[in-house]
């Protein structure tokens, strides 16, 4: 297998590279910035030279008087003075330069002779109408070669120390800013091999900066999942659970007919009973999947405007059958239209009131209310428990679905839902516990049927549908549900 290199080592080459570039790109500007800055300064000396001897030089009348202040070479610049024909009147010429070359006033030039090259200044001073001299100011042209040669040798000698220095320095800068994240890779990694998600990386040992920020998002993911695989380590057990039930009651009555039964009789009442097994193992599957699709998100809500009065009023009518002798009383108000998916609001509703008749008392009463809600506190919250915990893309979904559905009707009043039994109630334990997957309140008081997902499967919903569900209930009066939404 190939090995990478590291980030550290990849980040130093890098680094080198790029001092090794800039250093280079350096170089060249010297060269190129320090000769024209050479020639620009003897041009600029050589300029003032030369004007600043113009008080100097005095012609009238064919006569030449210099002033005592008038050199002839100064700061290695050496001047020449010209008749106006041309011809040389006095000065001195460095050596090498032909002092026959043609005049130019005002013109700086260079001139190449014989290898030699030369800065050259001529400037003419007239006397009268018709008359004046010439003054040349001449430099030999500025050994920039030799000046830069020494130069870039002492640039040699010093870059590698430079590139070095900055290797090493910035490696080390690298593994120090780097160290978090190993820190960090190690105590993930220790975590996975381990298995243990109740470990954490703790940001403290990291520090403040973008590691332990890295750090805390680890520990947060690392506490979602610990929650997530206790509530799928809980949820597979106790769906094992239920099922094993059933399962053992199947088997047990196979084995039973196959071994005893006789007569038809004794055939019939063995299907009945698996038959009664099977539809309760139908009903919790179905459950558990629609839970699983609500949790994945894979079933989506369906957002329409629907008369929620209508809904609610159509249900309580074809469960209102007087089964064990209960009554449903509805109080529902009309026109309470929102925007709701029916078939899981429907579902919200018919558990509500399966639950009611479920642990009512014979002969009682069920009474089931849809109002506008004004904020009143009348409405407890106290006992809203602790909530269904949903992954984060189906409370994503949910808040995009209504969201976009309900545009400008955001700030619509809410309604709220009650449901309300005179059943067996439960009593502080239990009542705290009525949220969780499986659970069941007492079940040998009930009918005997239901496999403890309804109560889960509403809350769920409720939330999906940004709303919010609480219970009261006394022990041996009965109980409450209201939805707010």
């Amino acid at each position: 297998m190939k090995h990478k290199m590291s980030i550290k080592l990849r980040l130093t080459l890098w680094f080198t590279g790029f001092m090794a570039l800039m250093a280079a790109v350096c170089l060249l500007l010297i060269l190129v910035i320090g000769s024209r800055v050479s020639e620009d300064r003897a041009l600029s000396l050589l300029d003032l030279s030369v004007r600043s001897d113009i008080e100097n030089i005095h012609y009238a009348d064919g006569r030449l008087t210099l002033e005592p202040e008038l050199s002839f070479y100064e700061n290695d610049i050496y001047k020449l003075i010209y008749n106006k024909s041309g011809a040389v009147l006095g000065g001195q010429t460095p050596p090498g330069f032909d002092i026959s070359e043609p005049l130019e006033n005002g013109v700086t030039r260079v001139l190449h002779k014989g290898g030699e090259s030369f800065l050259v200044f001529d400037l003419f001073i007239p006397s009268g109408w018709e008359d004046g001299v010439w003054l040349r100011g001449i430099s030999e042209y500025p050994d920039i070669e030799d000046t830069l040669g020494r130069s870039m040798t002492i640039f040699l000698i010093i870059l590698p120390f430079i590139i070095i220095s900055a290797s090493v320095g910035g490696y080390f800068l690298i593994k120090r800013a780097l160290l978090p994240i190993e820190l960090v890779t190690k105590a993930a990694g220790s975590i996975s091999e381990g298995r243990d998600l109740s470990r954490r990386i703790n940001s403290s040992t990291v520090g403040d900066d973008e590691a332990g920020r890295l750090a805390d998002a680890f520990d947060h993911m690392f506490e979602r999942l610990e929650r997530s695989f206790e509530a799928e380590k809980q949820f597979a057990s106790d769906a094992s659970h239920e099922l094993r039930t059933p399962t053992a009651v199947i088997v047990a009555q196979c084995a039973y007919l196959d071994k005893y039964a006789d007569e038809l009789s004794d055939y019939k009442e063995g299907v009945e009973v698996i038959k009664r097994q099977a539809g309760r193992m139908s009903l919790l599957i179905d459950r558990l999947l629609d839970i699983t699709r609500l949790d994945f998100g894979t079933k989506k809500l369906e957002l329409s405007d629907t008369d929620v009065s209508e809904l609610v009023g159509l249900i309580c009518e074809e469960q209102d059958s007087g089964v064990r002798g209960i009554k449903l009383s509805a109080d529902i108000a009309p026109n309470i239209h929102r925007l709701v998916d029916p078939y899981l609001f429907s579902r919200v509703v018919n558990n509500l009131l399966d639950n009611a008749r479920k642990y009512g008392r014979e002969g009682g009463h069920i009474w089931v209310s849809l109002s506008y809600y004004d904020g009143a506190s009348d409405i407890k919250q106290e006992n809203a428990s602790s909530p269904v915990r949903l992954p984060l893309v189906s409370h994503l979904q949910a808040e995009s679905s209504i969201a976009k559905a309900e545009g400008d009707n955001a700030s619509q009043k809410k309604a709220v839902l009650t449901v309300r039994d005179d059943g067996i109630g439960m009593t502080e334990d239990e009542l705290s516990k009525i949220w969780q997957r499986f659970y069941q309140a007492n079940p040998s008081r009930s009918e005997g049927t239901g496999s403890g997902l309804g109560l889960s499967m509403v809350k769920q919903i409720v939330e999906l549908h940004r709303g919010s569900i609480t219970a009261e209930s006394t022990y041996g009066e009965g109980s409450t549900f209201t939805v707010i939404f």
